[in-house]
């Protein structure tokens, strides 16, 4: 027979710490199974959760998601916080950009960090993506020029290769190949 919360009166089944689910997220939220929110202006409550940082960041202080974005709860429908912040303080973000921190801090919320752009914009700003990184090459690991000369686009992936590697590549397995041929 499974135990009961342990908060007087809910008669839900136990399932983390003595609490239901509800009362657990209550006691991980606010730390008292019994809190409940009581902010229930959208803007109110982005407010309250917005920290104002010597940098000039709006630090967001209510739910952190695991890469570091805040997300806000708006009408039972949960958003990125820095979404609803272009949105609210800014309009509409236009068809096919995203919304990127200048400040590459992705918990702040102030809307004079957050700019429209393309997906590709954006990942090519990191500083720690691979692609982004790789993009910014001017030379191949041996030292070749990516120019327009000396670098082949692939059709179908977009990657970029040397075309002086490329040969060197292709001559050493042709050299191989024949060597195997010869030999049987």
């Amino acid at each position: 027979m499974a135990l009961d919360c342990s908060v007087d009166g809910c008669g839900t089944p136990r399932r983390e710490r003595g609490f239901c689910i509800k009362h657990h997220r209550r006691w991980k939220a606010h730390g008292d199974p019994l809190k409940v929110c009581n902010i229930q202006d959208p803007v109110e409550r982005f407010y309250a959760k917005a920290k104002r940082l010597e940098s000039g960041c709006w630090e967001w202080q209510g739910e952190i998601l695991a890469n570091g974005y805040g997300r806000i709860a708006v009408r039972q429908k949960r958003e990125l916080a820095h979404r609803w912040s272009y949105k609210h303080h800014v309009g509409p973000i236009p068809d096919g950009l995203v919304i990127d921190h200048e400040c590459n801090n992705p918990a702040c919320v102030n809307p004079d960090h957050l700019r429209p752009m393309t997906q590709q914009e954006n990942v090519l700003r990191s500083e720690i993506d691979l692609a982004a990184i790789n993009a910014r090459k001017t030379e191949c690991l041996r030292g070749h020029p990516f120019d327009s000369a000396n670098t082949y686009i692939n059709p179908s992936t977009g990657a970029r290769n040397c075309r002086a590697c490329r040969r060197v590549r292709i001559a050493a397995h042709n050299r191989r190949r024949a060597e195997r041929l010869a030999s049987t």
